[in-house]
């Protein structure tokens, strides 16, 4: 089965974020175990609020960074990338698939694939921990082509 697509600057965002959501848990599991802490020594008298503000005034800066500066920035860099700014072919065989632009043709064994993550807009195929294919929803005519896809997937890499 053969899919063409061409990313657009905010599915790139959803791409990234979605790429980095997976470390999300970690950043607020320290957030509240810094918390903690810090409210625990407040409490024995150990720490004033002045410094409990100057602790996490400068989190809640980097969170609103991170959330709407970010975002513009990926934008940006979108349409610089080449490789990104240009229509993709991927093809789904039986031993392989392949992905094919204007600078890349590539076939990739499905054993390469370490793991695969679907959300609502996108399948993201991982060969590494930051390395990884895309291939939007929107990208399928219909939604039995894209479980088509996911059941080869799943029965190729079975993770």
């Amino acid at each position: 089965m053969k899919i063409k697509y061409l990313l657009t600057p905010d599915e790139f965002v959803l791409m990234v974020n979605l790429h980095y959501s997976q470390y999300r848990k970690i950043k607020y599991i320290v957030y509240a175990i810094l918390f903690s802490f810090l409210c625990f020594t407040h409490w024995k008298g150990v720490l004033n609020w002045e410094f409990l503000l100057m602790v996490f005034l400068p989190l809640v800066i980097l969170e609103l960074t991170l959330k709407y500066l970010l975002p513009f920035i990926y934008k940006i860099k979108f349409k610089k990338l080449k490789l990104l700014n240009t229509t993709r072919e991927m093809e789904f065989l039986e031993d392989v698939f392949t992905v094919k632009t204007e600078y890349l043709d590539i076939s990739i064994k499905y054993e390469a694939v370490e793991k695969v993550i679907h959300s609502k807009e996108f399948i993201l195929l991982y060969m590494a921990k930051n390395t990884f294919h895309y291939l939007p929803i929107r990208a399928f005519e219909n939604q039995n082509d894209m479980q088509s896809i996911l059941d080869l997937l799943n029965q190729k890499i079975g993770r």
